[in-house]
């Protein structure tokens, strides 16, 4: 991102900070700027009802935006390529409409390097000694973008790590859109449900949400979607009674091919 910077020139790169989410001022900033760029983005900086302003930077949506010591408005038009770089896997608010969010990220994964020593200020000498190599890949790679109507063309794996990163910013809920569904004469007990969610976040390689958050999010997610309410009178076979519910069954399915299916169909 140095050597980006650097060829296009600081002033032309629009810094993603947090005032963008409570100053009505920051926007602005953006006007003819030709990407956007966060250095350090927390991991709970996107996990927030405002995120959705993100998708409209980059789907091509006119954003108003505030202009200090004016009356009038700026719009801007949202075809920011924004770039932003994170040391955890960053939650995302969803808000239902994980499709919409599929067809514009791109994740990509860095390991730990292998060296131990830091190669200090390699970016400026990169700069100084290859930068017109580095400005003709660009050019290659905006010209095999250009025949794709400027649409990057992903694999399944990269696809995968998308899916991957949304699972994990609501998994108690898109396990319950992806994994249940109305069965007559099932039962499914609370417990035996957080069992069912537990192993398919290890299949969705997820880290699952305590018990006691999941089926805060479980109850809301399966009365909406379903219309089944939580019950305290299911049989337990020892004479007792469970909680959980009834008419609910697990459906042999995997979240990433519903969210793929659903981004595939919103794209037709």
């Amino acid at each position: 991102m140095k050597i980006l910077g650097g060829l296009v020139g600081w002033s032309r790169v629009g810094i993603v900070r947090e005032q963008l989410f409570r100053n009505e001022f920051e926007l602005a900033h953006y006007a003819g700027k030709h990407f956007l760029f966060h250095p350090d983005m927390p991991t709970e900086f996107l996990h927030r009802q405002d995120a959705s302003l993100f998708k409209q930077l980059v789907g091509g949506d006119p954003v108003w935006a505030e202009v200090r010591a004016s009356d009038e408005r700026m719009v801007l038009e949202g075809n920011f390529p924004v770039i932003l770089a994170c040391n955890g896997k960053p939650k995302i608010h969803i808000d239902e409409d994980a499709p919409a969010w599929l067809r514009r990220l791109v994740v990509l994964s860095f390991k730990t390097p292998t060296h131990e020593q830091h190669f200090g200020k390699m970016a400026e000498l990169i700069l100084q000694t290859e930068s017109s190599g580095i400005l003709n890949w660009l050019l290659e790679g905006r010209a095999k973008l250009a025949k794709d109507s400027l649409q990057l063309i992903q694999t399944a794996g990269q696809k995968a790590r998308s899916v991957t990163l949304l699972l994990a910013s609501d998994s108690p809920a898109a396990f319950v859109r992806s994994a249940l569904v109305r069965r007559k004469d099932a039962e499914l007990g609370v417990v035996e449900l957080y069992g069912h969610y537990q192993e398919w976040c290890r299949e969705n390689h997820v880290r699952p949400d305590a018990s006691k958050q999941f089926t805060q999010t479980a109850k809301l997610e399966i009365e909406i979607g379903l219309g089944l309410k939580y019950r305290h009178d299911l049989g337990s076979g020892n004479g007792g009674a469970r909680r959980g519910w009834k008419g609910l069954a697990i459906l042999e399915n995997t979240v990433a091919e519903n969210l793929t299916n659903a981004s595939t169909k919103s794209a037709a």
